[in-house]
Parts: C-alpha cells; sequence; structure tokens
C-alpha cells in the first residue's frame, strides 16, 4: 500500500483499443467512359387518323370521274360532229364550248389526281386542298361534285397530321 493509508491506484492500463476511424465509404472508381450524347428532344407524336387517308381516296375518285368526263366530252365531239349514221349532228358555236369544257375537266382531273396522291402520302396540304377544290370544279359525272367536297372537308380539317 502506500505510504500514508493512500491505496495506489491500479496500475494504468492502456486504453481500450478503438476501431481506426472508419474512413468515409467511397464507391468503388468508375471507369471512365464517355458519356453518351444527349438525347434530342422529340414531342411526342401526333395521333394518326384515317381523315387524310379518306380525304385524299375521295378526292382521287372524284378526279378519276372527272377524268372519265373529260374523256367522254372529247370522244362525244370526234364522233358526233361529223355525219354518223347518214345523220349531221352540228353542234355550231355550242362545239367549242363543250370543247373547252371538256379541256378544263381534263386539266382539274389531272391536278385533282395529284392533289389525292398527295393527301394519301400526307404531305403538300396546299397541293391537296387545291386538288380537291379542282376535284369539285371536274364534276366528275356529277357525282364528283359530292365526293371532291367530302374530300376537301377531310382534308382541311386535318391539316396539322400533313408533313411540308
Amino acid at each position: 500500500m502506500t505510504q500514508q493509508g493512500y491505496q495506489q491506484p491500479p496500475p494504468q492500463q492502456p486504453p481500450p483499443q478503438q476501431p481506426p476511424p472508419q474512413q468515409y465509404y467511397q464507391p468503388p472508381p468508375q471507369p471512365h467512359y464517355q458519356q453518351p450524347p444527349p438525347q434530342p428532344y422529340y414531342p411526342p407524336p401526333q395521333p394518326r387518323t384515317g381523315m387524310p387517308s379518306a380525304g385524299g381516296a375521295l378526292v382521287l375518285v372524284a378526279g378519276i370521274l372527272g377524268l372519265i368526263q373529260g374523256i367522254y366530252i372529247f370522244i362525244l365531239l370526234l364522233f358526233l360532229d361529223t355525219y354518223s349514221y347518214g345523220f349531221y349532228f352540228d353542234f355550231g358555236w355550242g362545239g367549242p364550248v363543250i370543247l373547252v369544257c371538256g379541256v378544263l375537266a381534263l386539266v382539274f382531273s389531272i391536278i385533282a389526281i395529284i392533289g389525292g396522291i398527295f393527301a394519301l402520302q400526307r404531305r403538300g396540304w396546299a397541293i391537296a386542298v387545291t386538288g380537291g377544290i379542282l376535284g369539285m370544279l371536274a364534276f366528275g359525272l356529277g357525282i364528283g361534285f359530292i365526293l371532291g367536297l367530302i374530300g376537301l372537308i377531310l382534308i382541311a380539317i386535318s391539316r396539322a397530321e400533313f408533313h411540308n
């Protein structure tokens, strides 16, 4: 014991060993690959309806009917403006007017056919609308006007689906 009654403290032991301070967790190093290029932003696609296709088909049919009518007018003038079976059909001043109508029907019908094709491909909205208007004016054996009008309406209201 100690000299004057004091107890000697027990021999000092080294402090308990604490684990070494933990290093902050670091993920393993990543390989240095090249970053992929940023992806461009594309707006969501517009829903596709059948209106341009239906309108294009109607304008195309109106153009074909107008083409048939124009050819019919030329055949009519070619064969009836001559002697036929002993009868002479003279159109007088009406012959050139009918001929001009036949030429206009052919020209309008060709443009209507082109407009119908453009509408089916969904490109060239202005050409498709022009084809619809001229398909109406070609008159196409009477029903071509109605088909051209319905096709024109369908093409006109589906402008957003066309690529220019």
